[in-house]
């Protein structure tokens, strides 16, 4: 028994199966994934694309950014668009995920490629802020953070330059709002 502790959930996670054995052989014959956990009986993470704000420049076209969700063994969970949710029951922590990125839609970049992650954070809304201005009249992360429940964190990702100095450095090309308490009927 895996017993791991995150942030207010607790989960307990086990594996159930059978398996028929006939002389030297062992057929396993099914099994599944079994996680308890103390506060209501949900499970899981839920990931929703709360924004992104991606642009060449002084165009004001925004990207349209595919975030491409990963275990650490590299399969592929889900390809979420703005807006998307999706509940991940196997997994209770966005540590526990990677992340790319595909930019669509301008000038200056080729369909579907694939960008760097250049920067990234997960902030809870009793973590320390940090002083980054939104680019181009976009929300500061101190807007984004008030109305978080407890359970709720913020993972920031930058795309588009790694210097922490530049007006463009603001840690929101995307944005996800992570549930670590989800309900499966949201």
């Amino acid at each position: 028994m895996v017993t791991k502790l995150h942030k207010s959930m607790k989960k307990i996670g086990f594996t159930l199966g059978c398996a028929l054995i006939l002389g030297n052989l062992t057929v396993f014959l099914a099994a599944k994934n079994v996680f308890a956990n103390s506060i209501n009986g949900n499970f899981g993470l839920e990931l929703y694309y709360r924004d992104s704000a991606f642009q060449c420049g002084s165009d004001p076209t925004q990207a349209d950014i595919k975030v491409n969700v990963y275990d650490k063994s590299n399969n592929l969970l889900t390809t979420m668009s703005k807006g998307d949710k999706h509940i991940i029951y196997s997994f209770d922590s966005a540590d526990d995920l990677k992340f790319t990125y595909n930019v669509y839609n301008l000038s200056c970049i080729s369909n579907a490629s694939l960008r760097p992650e250049l920067g990234s954070m997960l902030l809870d809304s009793n973590d320390s802020i940090p002083n980054i201005e939104g680019f181009s009249k976009q929300s500061s992360i101190t807007d984004m953070l008030v109305g978080l429940n407890s359970y709720e964190e913020l993972y920031l990702v930058e795309l588009g330059t790694s210097n922490i100095s530049s007006s463009a450095y603001d840690l929101q090309d995307v944005v996800l709002v992570v549930d670590n308490n989800p309900s499966p009927s949201d």
